[in-house]
C-alpha cells in the first residue's frame, strides 16, 4: 500500500494523470520490493519527470543504497541533508499557516524565557539562596513575525493583551 503522502507527491509533481497513474505503479512495485523510503527516494529524483523516475527505478534494482545517498545527501561533502525515511512534507497552504503560528508561539516562548532569565540574573538577590524570581509575564512580541500573526495568537487563545498592550501566554 503506498502512503498518502506518496500519493499527494504524485499528484502535485505529475501533472498528466496517465503519468500520475504510471508513477503510481511503478512508486507501488518500490515499495512492495524494498519500502517507503526507496519509494521517496525516486520521487526525490524524479522532480516530475516519468524518465527520471525510471532512471531512479533501474538505480534502485541494481543498488538502492545507492539511490538513498544520491537523493539524502550532499554529493561533495557526503553529510545527510533530507530523511526520506520519514514522510514528504506537507506542503498545503493550510500547514505552513499552522507551521508559521507554532513558530511564532515558539519564538515568542524563547524571548519571555531570556527575557525572565535576564531579570533574574540582575544584582540585588539574596548572594547566598536561589535569587530573586522575575516578575516579567508579558512582553512585546518579536517583530520577526506580523502583526496578524499575533492578532490570530490571541484569537485561537494562545496570547492575550494585557491592560499596556504587551502580549503574555496563557496557562
Amino acid at each position: 500500500m503506498v502512503p498518502k503522502d506518496i500519493r499527494d507527491r504524485i499528484t502535485r509533481d505529475f501533472e498528466d494523470e496517465d503519468e500520475q497513474e504510471l508513477a503510481l505503479c511503478v512508486v507501488e512495485e518500490l515499495v512492495e520490493k524494498f519500502d517507503r523510503q526507496v519509494a521517496r527516494c525516486a520521487l526525490f529524483m524524479a522532480e516530475g519527470s516519468f524518465d527520471k523516475l525510471e532512471e531512479a527505478e533501474k538505480l534502485a534494482r541494481s543498488d538502492h543504497k545507492d539511490l538513498i545517498m544520491l537523493s539524502e545527501c550532499d554529493p561533495l561533502t557526503g553529510k545527510r541533508l533530507r530523511n526520506l525515511a520519514k514522510s514528504f512534507p506537507d506542503d498545503s497552504p493550510e500547514a505552513q499557516e499552522r507551521a508559521m503560528y507554532r513558530d511564532a508561539m515558539r519564538a515568542f516562548r524563547k524571548r519571555l524565557r531570556l527575557y525572565r532569565l535576564d531579570d533574574e540574573s540582575r544584582l540585588g538577590g539574596a548572594a547566598l539562596t536561589e535569587g530573586k524570581a522575575s516578575g516579567i509575564t508579558a512582553i512585546t512580541p518579536p517583530d520577526s513575525y506580523p502583526q496578524e500573526v499575533w492578532d490570530k495568537l490571541v484569537e485561537t487563545g494562545q496570547l492575550r493583551i494585557t491592560e499596556d498592550g504587551a502580549y503574555e501566554t496563557i496557562e
